[in-house]
């Protein structure tokens, strides 16, 4: 192996699945900038880890790996690491945040300009975080937000084999010779806990839907949601027109998705990016800024001027 190379490994944070994709495609501008490789390990800290996560990385589940390189390849005694608590020992472990964690990551510039072989990062950074410090002749150099996001996006996630068969399957079953199809995410659960308006949000669905199907009264509809309430209902409003996945459900807004302790944290997983990459197939499609689902799904595909909409008040 080249002895001039360095590394930056990106766990994940700890949080919900595009949030954590989100933290990652900050770290991989870091490597851009940097000329590091980057190396994604989704262990014990990730929500959606495999069943054996010191030892399986489940971003490679989900994904195809974002370079040539693996956690094997930086547990090396010989390399040098910051922050100093990581070692090629433990780089597979659990860890929790601490002010320390901060302030190792507080100063962007001097994170750039770090020297050791490996960079670790469990830290939250956004790509706008990150992208002031873009050099210029970069692809996203000048772009705004929505503009890097949708670089990085639609550059690293790409779905792994068995991921995009999974996709490609249910798109031959389910979606195929039903076009024109307006996607709708409509978040439920306990999203209300943290977006008190998200039931005002939810009553514009139906309208917006039938504006839509007016205008295409052969159309199909596309639903994703997290609560079995909503997907009754969605049912009884448009019957066989409603497209949807066997993705597990909630049975209201009391309890969370990652409440269901009877489904593994990959079956999540394999849900959420199905769901996802599903969407992309859609010709329309309305969906919550609040969720970073839905803004997960407006970086992944390059979508015509107004086929995408946000149903915010």
């Amino acid at each position: 192996m080249p002895g001039n190379e360095r590394y930056l490994l990106i766990k994940a944070w700890g949080a919900g699945f595009w949030s954590d994709t989100m933290h990652v495609a900050g770290q991989l501008l870091i490597a851009e900038i940097t000329g590091r490789i980057p190396v994604v390990y989704w262990g014990v800290e990730s929500l959606y880890h495999a069943p054996d996560p010191y030892e399986r990385d489940a971003f490679g589940i989900y994904f195809e790996p974002v370079s040539g390189r693996t956690i094997e390849d930086l547990s090396n005694p010989d390399f040098t690491y910051f922050p100093r608590r990581w070692n090629a020992n433990n780089l597979r472990t659990l860890t929790r945040f601490s002010l320390d964690d901060f302030k190792d990551f507080s100063d962007i510039k001097s994170v750039l300009e770090r020297e050791e072989d490996v960079l670790v990062n469990d830290v939250y950074l956004w790509a706008e975080h990150i992208s002031p410090f873009l050099p210029e002749g970069h692809p996203a150099y000048g772009k705004n937000a929505e503009e890097v996001n949708r670089y990085l996006f639609q550059k690293y996630f790409k779905p792994s084999p068995a991921m995009q068969e999974k996709v490609d399957s249910f798109y031959r079953d389910r979606m195929s010779g039903r076009h024109p199809v307006i996607g709708a995410h409509i978040r439920g659960s306990d999203k209300v806990k943290e977006y008190q308006l998200l039931h005002e949000v939810n009553r514009r669905y139906p309208e917006r839907i039938n504006q839509y199907l007016q205008l295409y009264p052969n159309a199909s509809i596309y639903i994703m949601t997290d609560e079995e309430r909503i997907l009754s209902e969605y049912k009884e409003r448009y019957g066989d027109r409603l497209i949807y996945t066997g993705s597990m459900r909630t049975p209201n807004e009391a309890i969370g998705v990652h409440e269901l302790t009877q489904f593994s944290r990959e079956a999540k997983g394999w849900d959420i990016v199905q769901e996802t990459f599903l969407a992309l197939r859609c010709d329309h499609f309305l969906g919550n800024y609040a969720s970073n689902v839905t803004k997960a799904i407006s970086w992944l595909k390059n979508w015509e001027a107004g086929s995408l909409e946000w149903l915010n008040l």
